[in-house]
Parts: C-alpha cells; sequence; structure tokens
C-alpha cells in the first residue's frame, strides 16, 4: 500500500513537471519562431525544437524533484516500471498527434491552379493553344506571392520566363489578373520540349509547390522555407557571376597589359633599330646593336622573374641574368676597342704610307737633281 501511495503521488508529480515543461517549452518555441501560435500550427522545425526543449526543462525540472531519500528496492522497481509504461503511452501519444497533425496540415508553398502545357504525355496537354510551334508551359497560382516565387525558383535554376503580364491572351486568363506566367520551351532545341516540362515541374516540386502538374512530386515545403532556400540559390548564383565577372575582368586587364608590353617592346626594337639604321660610325652601331640586346635580356629578365614565387629563385635567376648582361656590355666594349686599335692601325698604315710616298718622292726628287748635276758636269768636261 505504501509503495501504491508513493508510485500516485510520483504520477502525479511527474504529470505536474510534463505540463510544466510543455507549458515553458511553448513559451521558448514562441519566442524563438515569432508568429507561431498553438501546436497544430507548428513547423516542422518548430515541432522539433518544442519537442527539444520539453526533453530538456523535463529533466532539469525531475531532477530537482527528486531531491529525496533513496527509495526502496521495491518503489524503485515500481517506479521504473510506471515510468517506463509512461514513457510508452507518451510515445504512443506523441506519434498519433503527430501523424493526425501530417494529416491535418499540409505545408505548400504554394498552389498551382491551372496548369497548360504541349506535352503530350500530360493529362493537362493542350495541343490548341500550347502544343505544336507555340510550345510552352502556362502556370497560374493562388496570388501575386506564389507566383513570383515560382519565377525564382526557376530563374535561379537557369530557366527563362516569358509572357507574365503582357501581349495577348485568352479573356479571362489568370495573366490579366497577375497571376501566371508562361516559358516558352524555344529555349531548348527542337525534340526536347517534353524535357523542360519535365523540369519545370519538379523544380517548382521540389520548391514545395502544389496543385495541377504536381502530382506525386510535392516536397512538403512551406512558403518561408521554399522563399529562404531560393533566397539562398539566387546569392549563390549571384556570387557566382559576380566572380565570374571579376575572374573576366582580370583576365582581360592582363591581356590588356600583356598587349601593352608587347607594343611597348615592339616600339623599343623600332627604336633601337631606328637608332642603329641612324648610326654613322663603326662605333654607333655597335653600341645601338649591343644596347638592344641588353634591353631584351633585362626584358626577359622581369617576365622569368614575374612568372616566379620561390624568392630563392628569384635571386639565382636574377643573378644570371645580371651575368649575361654584365658579359654582353664587356663583349660590346671589346669589339669597340678592336673596332678603335683596327681603326688606328689603319690609321697608322696610311700615314706610313704617306710617309713612304714623301720620302719616295724626296728620293726622286734627290736623283733628280744628282742625274741633272751629273748631266751638267758632263757637259762642263766635254
Amino acid at each position: 500500500l505504501q509503495g501504491s501511495a508513493n508510485a500516485l503521488k510520483l504520477n502525479n508529480k511527474e504529470a505536474e513537471i510534463n505540463q510544466k515543461a510543455r507549458l515553458q517549452a511553448a513559451q521558448d518555441v514562441q519566442k524563438r519562431f515569432p508568429g507561431i501560435e498553438g501546436a497544430t500550427a507548428l513547423t516542422p522545425r518548430a515541432r522539433a525544437f518544442f519537442d527539444e526543449r520539453t526533453q530538456q526543462i523535463t529533466a532539469r525540472l525531475r531532477a530537482q524533484a527528486l531531491q529525496v531519500p533513496e527509495p526502496t528496492a521495491g518503489q524503485l522497481g515500481y517506479r521504473q516500471s510506471a515510468e517506463q509504461e509512461r514513457l510508452n503511452a507518451a510515445a504512443a501519444a506523441a506519434r498519433k498527434q503527430e501523424e493526425e497533425r501530417r494529416k491535418k496540415m499540409k505545408p505548400s508553398a504554394g498552389t498551382i491552379i491551372e496548369y497548360l502545357t504541349g506535352d503530350p504525355s500530360s493529362k493537362y496537354y493542350d495541343p490548341r493553344g500550347h502544343g505544336g510551334a507555340n510550345y510552352h508551359e502556362h502556370l497560374a497560382f493562388q496570388t501575386v506571392q506564389q507566383r513570383d516565387l515560382a519565377m525564382r525558383a526557376l530563374r535561379a535554376e537557369g530557366i527563362q520566363i516569358g509572357s507574365v503580364e503582357g501581349g495577348r491572351h485568352a479573356p479571362g486568363s489568370y495573366h490579366y489578373s497577375r497571376q501566371a506566367f508562361d516559358v516558352p520551351a524555344a529555349q531548348v532545341p527542337v525534340g526536347q520540349e517534353p524535357g523542360l516540362s519535365a523540369r519545370v515541374r519538379q523544380i517548382l516540386a521540389r520548391a514545395g509547390f502544389t496543385g495541377k502538374g504536381m502530382e506525386g512530386l510535392t516536397s512538403g515545403k512551406t512558403l518561408a522555407e521554399s522563399s529562404a532556400e531560393i533566397s539562398i540559390k539566387e546569392l549563390e548564383k549571384a556570387q557566382r557571376l559576380a566572380e565570374q565577372r571579376q575572374k573576366d575582368q582580370q583576365d582581360y586587364s592582363k591581356k590588356q597589359q600583356e598587349e601593352a608590353d608587347q607594343n611597348q617592346s615592339i616600339y623599343n626594337q623600332l627604336q633601337a633599330r631606328l637608332q642603329v639604321s641612324k648610326a654613322i660610325t663603326e662605333e654607333e652601331k655597335i653600341r645601338a646593336e649591343y644596347g638592344v640586346k641588353i634591353n631584351d635580356l633585362e626584358t626577359q629578365l622581369k617576365e622569368e622573374i614575374s612568372n616566379m614565387v620561390d624568392p630563392a629563385q628569384i635571386l639565382i635567376r636574377e643573378e644570371l641574368r645580371r651575368n649575361e648582361i654584365y658579359q654582353t656590355r664587356i663583349d660590346m666594349l671589346q669589339e669597340i676597342a678592336d673596332l678603335q686599335v683596327k681603326q688606328q692601325s689603319e690609321q697608322i698604315s696610311a700615314q706610313w704610307q704617306d710617309q713612304q710616298v714623301t720620302l719616295a718622292a724626296t728620293l726622286s726628287d734627290y736623283y733628280s737633281q744628282q742625274s741633272e748635276q751629273l748631266q751638267e758636269q758632263n757637259q762642263y768636261a766635254e
């Protein structure tokens, strides 16, 4: 009897703890998810949060309430048995409640109230208005908000939207009430139109839309959840486009810089060649030609360094190229020196030849004078 009385008290205490835990968990849900009222209005995410908070609060309240003397073995066994039965009953009740909630509540991002297609395999096939050469998808929704969300979902996946509110349509068309839009099949090659229709339906089903054309494809997402996912996709798509534009801009800038460097190199070569062509002396030609070689080496050094990352490799390559430049300058000076020696030698040879000619002329004059004197002496002797 005493054990039964204690078990009854424990059950009453446990019921009180469960009630307090659910009330406090419901308050936490309202703080976390504003706008939700009542357990039947909970979204799957809010329901999971509610269950988790209920378990946490129940455990805390239970720990506070169990600060009592240790129970006897009989009391402990009865308590465990009662607790197990209670947990089993609570789990069964929770499963039943969840099943009833799911039956009553069908999450949806929106409802398609009119669907016409040129796909012959669909029961919504409309050969006269939407098939053949005029193949396109026509979708109408309960509200303008749902229509806009559906267009966002399709555009995020690369689907082009056709007529929305403009154009000519049948009298009383949902286009005129801003509830419908078309998806043209001209955006795919001929013969692939049914594939486009299937893709449109799949995208809208994944976005959480129900209704006509969505039979067997519904994902069970709410309007808020679908809108959030579409916003994320749109943001990712915009980010990819921005990154691609930035990369294209960088590639364009790099190409422009390369063209500018190439034009500058050509200009420098032309300038060097012009200087060579205008060179008057051999020494000026040598200096101009070697100047072109040195400029080419320095340009090559800059290009090689710009493509390197390792500082050690940069230093080694720079030292090697500098040595080539120094050697080129030494070769230039050596060639100029050889030219000068050659010119001096030619100058000395010319001077020596002039001296020889002068000496020969002098000797010739001397011999002529001696001959004349000898003739005069012979004449005088005669």
